[in-house]
């Protein structure tokens, strides 16, 4: 199977409220990493191939690849977590 099919059954085992959550996340998510991920997996639940949606959200094609790897092994919850602990600033204060 494809990365984007492996997605798609992976999307079909989250609850309604979980997809719908993610799907929000897309839109409204404060951060631009997180936001951009969100992005990634509710593309590949489309049916968007990973270099159209790299060339559309401005990342490269194995950025895309290794959010959908995580997302097939830790599933959201896991993923949303490791997300958020991995986030390193480009700046602080003290730079401007």
């Amino acid at each position: 199977m494809s990365i984007m099919q492996d997605v798609q059954s992976r999307w079909k085992q989250l609850s309604r409220p979980e997809q719908r959550w993610l799907v929000s996340e897309s839109m409204h998510a404060p951060g631009a990493g997180w936001r951009i991920r969100c992005n990634v997996i509710r593309n590949l639940v489309r049916g968007e191939r990973p270099w159209v949606i790299a060339q559309v959200l401005g990342c490269s094609r194995s950025t895309v690849y290794r959010v959908a790897e995580a997302f097939l092994a830790k599933g959201w919850k896991g993923w949303w977590t490791a997300a958020k602990t991995m986030v390193i600033p480009r700046w602080t204060r003290d730079m401007l």
